[in-house]
């Protein structure tokens, strides 16, 4: 470690005590030269990233103190549980990110008070629990566990759910998982984001049936170029009845499919469509709803940006939001056509 580094780091701990939030991205040898010499009583938010270690080839990053953190915040980034001191019951938020499998649904049965958990994680082996993990205060959870989701959701028992962002690449495999954990939870779900679909709106029917108390909605498919299904959901809200849909519904009414939904968003860079959207939105019967559709400004002509235009102007709640800039589509439409309207006079 460079004398400069060294000299600056010493004189940062000499103010340790009193912290309130640290983060960290530095090598392994930098870190534990940070937590060595520092007595960081009042910290309560910690972030630490491990980035490659000049000096220790072959080493797991230490964050160790003499009293154990209490912290309400955790951030942790290619950083093992097991290298940092801390006490788990206070923690309220955390996330992480690079974490084995087992770590990370085993953090959730020491950290008791925590309400919001974001993880991505790592591994081939299934989660060696016998009885599912009953967590009574989680009410986020963001969870992307790669090739294992099954098993980490089979081992969690989760009353208090209420938004759920999940990376469901396995299909209906993964449909099905979600769908006995909210049974098994009797959770009342609220948010539910769903990426990297896979184009089977029969599953993601039967599953959103299981989520009646849903008020948000956001779906990204596995393919941006295709999957157009996320429009049959669609299409059982705004339009349900006989005929609406290519999905075998029974009895569905508005009354019965997801009646609290307040916002539904598609999220697809690829072609949209618009057509359909624009004979949805006017046909639909539920004019409190918004959809929110976020994609590329070039998939959308000035002719279809007019009529979706004119949709918004009759009161349908439509919202589109470039992918590339993060701007609302139509209102930045709206103002060249003004500005288009005003030369021309």
């Amino acid at each position: 470690m460079e004398v400069a580094t060294c000299s600056v780091i010493d004189i940062l701990n000499l103010h340790s005590s009193r912290w309130r939030s640290l983060n960290l991205t530095a090598t392994e040898d930098t870190l534990e030269r940070f937590s060595s010499l520092a007595e960081p009583k009042q910290l309560v938010a910690l972030d630490l990233t491990a980035t490659t270690c000049r000096n220790i080839a072959h080493t797991l990053p230490k964050f160790m103190v003499e009293s154990k953190l209490n912290l309400t915040h955790l951030k942790l980034t290619k950083f093992p549980l097991t290298s940092i001191n801390i006490r788990w019951d206070n923690i309220t938020h955390a996330t992480f990110s690079n974490i084995a499998i087992s770590e990370g649904v085993d953090f959730l049965r020491r950290a008791t008070s925590l309400e919001f958990y974001c993880v991505v994680m790592y591994g081939s082996h299934d989660v060696g629990f016998v009885n599912p993990i009953l967590h009574h205060r989680l009410r986020s959870f963001e969870v992307s566990p790669g090739y294992r989701l099954q098993s980490v959701l089979e081992a969690l028992n989760l009353p208090s759910l209420e938004e759920w962002t999940i990376d469901v690449g396995l299909g209906h495999t993964a449909m099905a998982a979600m769908q006995a954990l909210l049974k098994r939870s009797g959770s009342r779900l609220k948010v539910l984001n769903l990426h990297r679909l896979h184009p089977s709106s029969e599953h993601l029917y039967t599953l959103l049936q299981s989520t009646p108390s849903l008020e948000r909605m956001r779906l990204i498919p596995f393919q941006t170029s295709a999957c157009d299904f996320p429009l049959e959901i669609l299409t059982q809200i705004l339009c349900p009845g006989p005929g609406s849909s290519d999905i075998s519904v029974g009895s569905a009414t508005s009354a019965s499919f997801l009646p609290h939904l307040q916002v539904i968003e598609f999220v697809k860079a690829g072609p949209f469509p618009w057509g359909r959207i624009q004979r949805l939105c006017r046909q639909g019967h539920r004019r409190a709803l918004k959809l929110k559709v976020s994609t590329a400004q070039a998939n959308i002509t000035d002719d279809t940006a007019l009529q979706l235009l004119r949709l918004t102007e009759e009161g349908v709640k439509l919202q589109i939001v470039d992918l590339t800039s993060g701007e609302d589509f139509l209102q930045n439409f709206k103002k060249r056509e003004e500005v288009r309207a005003g030369c021309l006079v």
